[in-house]
């Protein structure tokens, strides 16, 4: 479906959406790709990541705030649905560097051992857990993430806080080797922070 006042006459995409597209889809691509990759790196990330692209511009018309959000969910969704349709066992789990996004620069880590001991131990989190932390990395907001794993933003926060200390806590690393990007002022103003809340994690 697309918004008559910026389609062409005859129902076909515009100019305008083609290059706002275009443009989003450069902007989120390899996160997207990462976020795929980090979740089951087994699955063709590739071809799931040009599927949820695909779904997004089917549906081109959501409001512009909640894109990348919907663009993460569906992804989730993706991978989800292809890991539940094959063994989580039958394929070894090779790490790979695009997962350098969820942790420092490995020139910053002691050991290439103690890296790789760092993405087993996210592999390991809980599910939620687990797509908060790489959604955040990935410089999703609190709110972002909410949409992206149904849940508040207060909650998302506390699932990114109770999984950096996880990590610290597996990996025997401070929390602050676990790379974030810096979120943007919006963000910060409606982020709840790191602290823990009663009755929704």
């Amino acid at each position: 479906m697309t918004n008559a006042r910026n389609a062409c006459d005859d129902g076909r995409p515009s100019h305008d959406q083609h290059t706002d597209y275009k443009t989003f889809y450069d902007k989120h691509y390899l996160a997207v790709l990462r976020y795929v990759r980090g979740m089951a790196p087994h699955l063709d990330a590739v071809e799931i990541t040009a599927d949820a692209f695909s779904r997004v511009w089917e549906t081109w018309d959501r409001p512009k705030g909640e894109r990348r959000a919907w663009l993460f969910a569906i992804a989730k969704n993706l991978a989800r649905s292809a890991l539940r349709s094959r063994s989580r066992d039958a394929v070894p789990v090779e790490l790979t560097d695009s997962h350098d996004v969820l942790v420092a620069h490995t020139a910053d880590i002691e050991t290439r051992q103690e890296y790789t001991d760092t993405m087993r131990a996210i592999r390991e989190l809980p599910d939620h857990l687990r797509d908060a932390i790489v959604l955040n990395a990935n410089g999703l907001s609190p709110q972002e993430i909410g949409q992206v794993l149904g849940c508040s933003p207060r909650t998302a926060s506390s699932y990114v806080s109770r999984a950096r200390r996880l990590l610290a806590a597996r990996a025997d690393l401070p929390t602050g080797r676990l790379s974030r990007r810096r979120p943007r002022d919006s963000d910060q103003a409606n982020d709840p922070g790191d602290r823990e809340t009663r009755g929704e994690a």
